[in-house]
Order: structure tokens, then C-alpha cells, then sequence
């Protein structure tokens, strides 16, 4: 994690809420086949079978969902086409992949598969939730932080999700442009936190008091964002909060502790009560109370939302308009 503002980074002590945005953040960002549905006369793997031979040696992500639920590449390969992909069977008959419609109240995508012009089944792709985020997010609403989504996946999908993130309907905003989500959060109490991965979330990272960009985040985001998660996924965001309420409490405890030394030797020392060694000698012990007491950050976090703390005196504020890149995985 690299934390480039430190003003940023205290506004996470004491947020008024926080707003996650939804493909690649609160989701991995990659679809996988939820459903088969073949036609009557074809099984579940002819289905898959002839779907992968469409997508075959194809890049894009529903591709790829396609042939990984199959196990291997299958035929010669496809080729994409503007709204879905083709392919040939054994027989040289021409298999077509294309959109089933609208998402269903799942939010999941479906995907016809023709082959001759005939359909033979129905495939259903969906986004996969990130293992770590209802954990995260329960702790996020425990500790007394609002919680929002923005996504600009229309409202089947976005709901869908919210369900299963506990996430009332007041919470969710879909089908929203870049813009607007930026205009979400001028409209939400502050201080607030947006949380995103994408180059259209760049608008809300810089319009938040501290914008954070996941682990993976595209470039554009990452150099935008506060906060940058490299590894360890949502589990770093509470982290990273956990971790500014602690120095928060910390840089008070060393206020008091400088202004109660202060307050008992510098008297002192004006009425003659002590010598200048030892008045040497209790400013040094204050000083070291205040570092000693500053390397209570190295310690686990206490209570929620909570998680290790690694080399947290590491690369922690960078300059803001410093490029970096993202390193390493969820």
C-alpha cells in the first residue's frame, strides 16, 4: 500500500461515508459461466464444446470465461464479431455466439450459441464477487462508516449485487457516467472515500477527500488515487483506515504527552527550580516518550475494521503527482 497525501490519508480517520464502485473493485472484474441451459438434444459440455470452439483464440474476457469453464481450447478458433463471436464445428457447420438479451434479476449476462442458425443453449456469464468484500464491507458498516456503490451496469446487475452485499437500494447508484459519479459524492456527507479500479473512475477518485484504487487498478486511476492498494485487495482498505484512526489517536497522545512536559519544566526552569541539565534532560525524555509511543503503529490493529499492518512506515506517502506503477496481486 502507498499513501502519496498525507491530508488525504487523515480524512480516513473520521469518514462520513464511502463509496465503492462496483466491476473490478467490489467484483474481480472477471466474468465466469454461472449457467448452462442447452437446447433439447445437446448436453452441458456438447454446449460448452461448441461455444469455446467460437471463442477459441479470442482476448476478451467473456472469451476467455468461455473456454476456461470448457477446460481447454477447442477446433481451429473464432473470430470476434461486433456484438459476439463464430466458430466452425467438426462438420465445418457455423457456430454463432451472441447476446441473449437484457441481464436477468441476477445480473447475470446471457449468451445465445446458434449453430446453423439454430440455437442450441444458453450460456450465463456473471462477475465474480471478491472473496474478501462482505467481510469487508460488514466491518466497514460496523465501525460506523455509510456505505454507497456506483457502478455504470445497469440496475439488474447492480442490485443483484447489493443483495448480497447488504447494501440497501438507497445505496446503490447504476448506470452512471463517469461525471455522475463524481456528482454523487458532492451530494454525500464528507469527509468521504471513493474506491475504484477503473480509468472512468478517475473523475470520483479526485473529487473525494481520499480516492483509493484497488490492487490491479488501471494506471490512469492508480496516479489519480490517494491510496494506492498494490496487493492484498479490499482487505487493504480497512486496513489503510484502521491505520489513520490509529495514528490519529497516537499523534494526540504525543500532543499531550510534549504539552504536560512543557507545562511542568518550563516553569520550573524559569524559577530557578531545576538546571538547565536537567531541563536538557526532560525535553529528551520527551521526546523519546514521543517516539516511543509512535512505534505503537507497528502493532496489529486493534477492533474493526482490522487487518496486519506490514512495514506501515514503508513507502507510505509518496508525492501526489509521483507515477507509480501497481505492483504485485489481490
Amino acid at each position: 500500500m502507498r499513501l502519496r497525501d498525507p491530508d488525504a490519508f487523515a480524512a480516513l480517520a473520521h469518514l462520513g461515508s464511502i463509496v465503492f464502485d462496483k466491476t473490478g473493485t467490489l467484483t474481480t472484474g472477471h466474468p465466469q459461466v454461472a449457467e448452462l441451459r442447452p437446447a433439447a438434444g445437446f448436453g452441458e459440455d456438447r454446449l460448452l464444446e461448441l461455444a469455446a470452439r467460437a471463442e477459441t483464440g479470442i482476448s476478451h474476457p467473456i472469451a476467455r470465461a468461455i473456454v476456461a469453464a470448457h477446460g481447454a481450447e477447442a477446433g481451429q478458433g473464432g473470430r470476434r464479431l461486433p456484438r459476439g463471436a463464430e466458430g466452425e464445428d467438426e462438420a465445418g457447420r457455423i457456430i454463432e455466439i451472441g447476446s441473449a438479451g437484457q441481464p436477468d434479476d441476477l445480473g447475470r449476462t446471457w449468451l445465445a450459441v446458434r449453430r446453423d442458425g439454430r440455437e442450441v443453449g444458453r450460456i450465463a456469464l456473471a462477475d465474480t464477487l471478491r472473496p474478501e468484500a462482505p467481510d469487508i464491507l460488514d466491518g466497514l458498516r460496523a465501525a460506523g462508516i455509510p456505505l454507497h456503490m456506483a457502478t455504470g451496469d445497469g440496475a439488474p446487475a447492480a442490485m443483484a449485487l447489493a443483495r448480497r452485499l447488504g447494501l440497501p437500494a438507497d445505496a446503490v447508484s447504476h448506470d452512471c457516467t463517469p461525471a455522475q459519479k463524481a456528482e454523487l459524492l458532492r451530494r454525500l456527507p464528507r469527509p468521504i472515500a471513493f474506491v475504484g479500479d477503473g480509468v472512468n473512475d478517475g473523475p470520483a477518485l479526485a473529487a473525494a477527500d481520499c480516492g483509493i484504487s484497488v490492487a490491479q487498478a488501471h494506471s490512469a486511476a492508480a496516479q489519480t488515487a490517494a491510496v494506492v492498494v498494490t496487493r492484498g485487495g479490499l482487505t487493504r482498505v480497512a486496513e489503510a483506515i484502521a491505520l489513520s484512526r490509529r495514528m490519529g489517536r497516537i499523534a494526540r497522545q504525543n500532543l499531550v504527552l510534549a504539552l504536560v512536559y512543557n507545562a511542568l519544566m518550563l516553569p520550573a526552569a524559569a524559577f530557578g527550580m531545576i538546571g538547565p541539565a536537567m531541563a536538557a534532560a526532560a525535553m529528551l525524555a520527551s521526546s523519546v516518550s514521543v517516539v516511543l509511543n509512535s512505534q505503537r503503529l507497528t502493532d496489529r490493529p486493534a477492533g474493526r475494521p482490522t487487518a496486519p499492518v506490514s512495514d506501515p512506515g514503508r513507502d507510505l506517502f509518496r508525492p501526489r503527482n509521483e507515477a507509480q506503477g501497481i505492483e504485485g496481486s489481490r
